[in-house]
């Protein structure tokens, strides 16, 4: 979360700090999924956390360890080539 009284350039840090946050959880052996979508229940966490108004849910970060038996961790979707859809410089 973050205090609406900020403007919207801090949003450039709080994703600088989810990143590191995603990188230091997986040296710890552990799993990360950001969610953006979380801000659809922005009054139920406010609510359930008791926050105040002043501030404003921005995203979430759920954490956990990997199970990469798991049925729904092997799911692969067809994907275009990358050239269909890159254009490569030289």
């Amino acid at each position: 979360m973050i205090d609406k009284v900020f403007s919207s350039a801090r949003l450039t840090d709080m994703g600088i700090i989810l990143g590191y946050l995603v990188l230091a959880a997986h040296a710890m052996g552990l799993a990360t999924c950001p969610i953006g979508l979380i801000t659809a229940f922005d009054e139920d966490i406010r609510e359930h956390l008791n926050l105040s108004e002043d501030k404003e849910v921005v995203i979430g970060i759920a954490v956990g360890y990997k199970d990469p038996s798991s049925g729904v961790n092997t799911v692969r979707s067809e994907r275009a080539p990358l050239d269909e859809w890159v254009k490569w410089r030289e």
